[in-house]
């Protein structure tokens, strides 16, 4: 896989009620990206997938980014009922 998720982690936004979803994305495809832009789809149960865009800037072949993405919106009480996500590369030039 050119880009490999890890350590994904879905908590409470530190002042607000909302979902901050931490990990990291690491760059295994052998090359250099001015810019790379991932689609992430959240699956809650019980109501529609919640969409948001992860986007790095020089994220360079080996290396590791580490993202924090807060989701605004969505209540932090519903962490418990998030069955699956996927992040996928939606663009890179």
């Amino acid at each position: 896989m050119p880009f490999v998720c890890k350590n994904v982690q879905f908590q409470k936004h530190e002042k607000e009620n909302w979902v901050v979803v931490r990990g990291e994305i690491y760059n295994n495809s052998g090359v250099n990206y001015r810019s790379v832009a991932f689609r992430m789809v959240i699956f809650i149960k019980g109501l529609p997938p919640v969409n948001t865009i992860i986007t790095i800037n020089d994220f360079s072949a080996g290396k590791k980014y580490t993202f924090e993405k807060p989701i605004e919106g969505l209540d932090h009480r519903l962490i418990n009922t998030i069955s699956r996500y996927e992040i996928t590369p939606a663009g890179a030039y």
